[in-house]
């Protein structure tokens, strides 16, 4: 058995709850913050003549590892002095160079970076979800004031606008970010102008059973019902954490189907799926955060979420889901 490599920053404590699995089940694992480099760890890499890389990282020889658990790695820092345009571009030479030869790594990744920057994408994870027969909710998407407008007429619940990127945006000025969720709007308020700004996600409003939170390891599957007793947290329950309240619950064997359908065409080995469950039963889709957070649920549940990502890194399960580059 060799050893896994964790890629996270030194704090993180959902990257310690799977490095003290990892050490339950005996497993050797070397824990590196590439955003170390080059002020505090160097590489030194090449290349032999069957295509793979051998050298140093840090602490750990890439000849060492069998397994990849990327996290949440921070940006690489530089040595004070560096003017703008040479920080910039050593950033970006570092992110092929570094990133790159770590991407090349053929080992089991939980999740392999490229796969991650492909899952970002919500109209593409639409489209995978109702492929592989999950339900999503009517979608438009666009900068046309009037054509939202359209769309929003024929969906008898009202719509809702939601934002496709990360969650916040930057207030003018001075002022600190501010998180964006999910909002019920009004199309007939819409601002043709501000609208054209941009590109929006507006779906039609899913009445709402309960939220349902779906975290996959592999071919594992762990389901939290999250429910609400706030009118914010109804719309969007990251918006009130204070006022949710967990239980595990089963999912569907067909939803369960589709969901290991989903997460191999997008080439997933993780990730946290949300979904809504109608009053009539019907879970939807909603989004894929393939380095979603899960260790909250974990501590209020009791699910085993870090053991499974534990024994899915030394291949104790081989899931279909798995990623060997």
């Amino acid at each position: 058995m060799g050893t896994t490599l964790i890629l996270s920053f030194d704090d993180d404590p959902t990257a310690a709850s799977v490095a003290a699995a990892l050490s339950d089940l005996d497993a050797d694992y070397a824990w590196v913050d590439p955003g170390d480099f080059p002020r505090d760890i160097g590489m030194a890499a090449s290349i032999d003549p069957g295509g793979s890389w051998t050298g140093q990282f840090g602490p750990i020889r890439f000849e060492d590892i069998d397994a990849v658990y990327y996290r949440r790695p921070t940006t690489f820092r530089f040595s004070e002095g560096l003017s703008d345009a040479d920080r910039a571009a050593a950033t970006a030479e570092a992110r092929i160079g570094v990133g790159g030869v770590l991407a090349a790594l053929p080992v089991r990744w939980v999740n392999h970076p490229h796969s991650i920057a492909a899952a970002e994408y919500k109209p593409c994870q639409l489209a995978v979800a109702s492929a592989v027969g999950l339900v999503v909710p009517a979608t438009y998407i666009g900068n046309d004031a009037q054509a939202a407008r359209v769309f929003a007429k024929g969906q008898t619940e009202g719509v809702v606008c939601k934002e496709m990127g990360h969650s916040f945006q930057l207030i003018t000025g001075d002022a600190d970010p501010s998180i964006v969720w999910t909002t019920r709007i009004d199309p007939a308020m819409l601002a043709a102008d501000s609208f054209a700004v941009t590109a929006h996600m507006v779906q039609a409003w899913v009445p709402k059973r309960r939220d349902i939170r779906v975290t996959v390891v592999g071919s594992e599957t762990f389901a939290v019902a999250v429910d609400t007793d706030s009118s914010a947290g109804h719309v969007d329950w990251r918006s009130d954490y204070a006022a949710l309240t967990y239980v595990r619950t089963n999912v569907p064997s067909d939803v369960a189907s589709a969901i290991q359908r989903f997460m191999a065409t997008m080439g997933l080995a993780y990730g946290a799926l949300d979904f809504t469950l109608t009053p009539g039963g019907t879970w939807v889709f909603l989004e894929v955060n393939p380095s979603g957070e899960w260790l909250w649920l974990e501590e209020e549940t009791g699910a085993p979420i870090a053991a499974a990502l534990a024994a899915l890194l030394v291949g104790d399960t081989m899931a279909e889901t798995e990623i060997h580059r």
